[in-house]
């Protein structure tokens, strides 16, 4: 994922997880943070220099309310981010 806010831009690769808890409670959550490296092969992301830096991911969350089969809601969002610009926290 790249993140751009002229003239500085960052990017982090997230590997995460996702619960189907659709019929007890109609919700989709889904939970990760950052890694550096995936099997043998390095992940493909750009190098660090001037004005590009890497984020740090240490949570990330969201909460989804599924309200039918084409309409969702997210209730909840959550990203802390180290070496970063921003720590998003949010609660709807």
């Amino acid at each position: 994922m790249n993140i751009s806010i002229p003239p500085l831009s960052r990017d982090f690769s997230l590997h995460a997880f996702a619960s189907d808890c659709l019929h007890e409670h109609g919700k989709l959550i889904i939970i990760g943070r950052s890694i550096e490296e995936y099997g043998p092969k390095p992940l493909p992301l750009k190098a660090v220099g001037w004005f590009h830096n890497r984020m740090v991911v240490k949570e990330f969350k969201v909460i989804c309310e599924i309200n039918s089969p084409t309409n969702a809601k997210v209730t909840q969002k959550k990203l802390f981010c180290v070496k970063a610009i921003f720590i998003f926290l949010d609660s709807m």
